[in-house]
């Protein structure tokens, strides 16, 4: 048994209208394959990985959460780090793999523009040209799940094997962003790598593809998601107090300027959502994800 079969869990499901999805999940992959009687519109949450899919379907629309104007449509999109929301829209049948990489990782795979998208989405053979197109179509080809992440390894590993790596001083500030949930200073982060501010937002912008401060605020709003999914925290004010926010106001301004919505709204969105359709959540441990209304 390989690695990726021992690991390998598949749910599936039937919705009241006739619609069907399954999912299937191993390592860092999830597949999805979706036939639905109607569209989707998902706000999709930012998050301290970087998101990739090999779409065998239908294009996705994207979307920013705050500035309609940004919008891409894609079939296998890259997403960077990203300081706000994305809505992501399709008709109802979709298939794909996605997988989440350690922004590290991304940089092994894509380089320098990883930094380059800077809060924004590409597609995958526009970053990656004719190795990415070819993997598309083996992917397509196979239906069995389990094969196609095996090609997905084959085709990751040697580029993460020998793709180029953060700095030690961005390696370092990233781990400490982690480490305190966000809540660094960035005066801390400037003492301990031993460079200047400047230096230290222009380096870690071009690895990260968000400047510290910012991934920061996308580390304590993902935090303050899961203490509020989790029941870690009774209150909004007290979950705005235990992730690094002034006040519950603070927290609040903050999901909005990030999410165009505020928080119990997010989470009556999740709540709304029918039980059986799409499940929500793309990576494992984070809260990403809630189904939205259609558009009028």
């Amino acid at each position: 048994m390989s690695q990726i079969d021992g690991h390998l869990t598949i749910s599936s499901g039937t919705l009241p209208d006739g619609g069907s999805w399954q999912t299937a999940r191993a390592l860092r992959y999830r597949g999805y394959r979706l036939d639905l009687r109607r569209g989707r519109r998902r706000l999709e949450v930012p998050t301290d990985v970087v998101t990739l899919v090999v779409g065998l379907s239908e294009p996705l629309r994207l979307t920013d959460a705050i500035d309609h104007r940004a919008a891409l449509r894609a079939a296998s999109p890259v997403g960077g780090l990203r300081r706000t929301a994305t809505v992501a829209e399709h008709q109802g049948r979709l298939e794909g793999v996605s997988l989440s990489l350690r922004p590290a990782d991304a940089h092994r795979l894509f380089g320098p523009v990883l930094g380059e998208l800077e809060h924004n989405w590409a597609d995958l053979p526009d970053l990656l040209g004719r190795p990415a197109r070819q993997l598309i179509e083996r992917t397509a080809e196979q239906s069995d799940w389990a094969e196609r992440f095996r090609l997905l390894d084959a085709f990751l590993a040697p580029r993460l094997d020998q793709g180029p790596q953060w700095a030690d001083e961005v390696s370092w500030a990233w781990a400490e962003l982690r480490r305190t949930g966000g809540t660094v200073p960035v005066r801390d982060l400037v003492q301990g790598t031993g460079w200047s501010r400047r230096r230290l937002e222009t380096r870690f912008r071009e690895a990260v593809g968000l400047a510290p401060k910012q991934a920061g605020q996308v580390i304590r709003l993902q935090r303050a998601l899961r203490c509020h999914q989790d029941g870690t925290t009774r209150s909004w004010a007290e979950t705005a107090a235990v992730c690094g926010f002034y006040d519950q106001a603070h927290l609040t301004n903050t999901f909005r300027a990030t999410m165009g919505c505020s928080p119990a709204q997010f989470f009556d969105h999740r709540a709304a959502a029918e039980p059986a359709a799409e499940p929500s959540d793309r990576v494992p441990d984070r809260v990403t994800s809630a189904v939205l209304p259609q558009a009028s």
